[in-house]
């Protein structure tokens, strides 16, 4: 597998509307953070992701 790579400014300017969910559907990975490419947003993903859930 690969890791995203944003162009300059696309990270901030698409955030966004890369993590909120879609009805019952929720987005989490390394992709979904402004830490992508790392272990690390995919952890911070999954916790946000859970909280989402978890408050529904």
């Amino acid at each position: 597998g690969a890791f995203t790579a944003f162009e300059p400014g696309q990270e901030l300017e698409l955030f966004p509307y890369i993590t909120p969910p879609s009805g019952k559907v929720h987005f989490a990975g390394e992709h979904t953070t402004l830490t992508h490419g790392w272990m690390q947003g995919a952890i911070e993903s999954g916790v946000r992701v859970a909280y989402e859930v978890n408050e529904q």
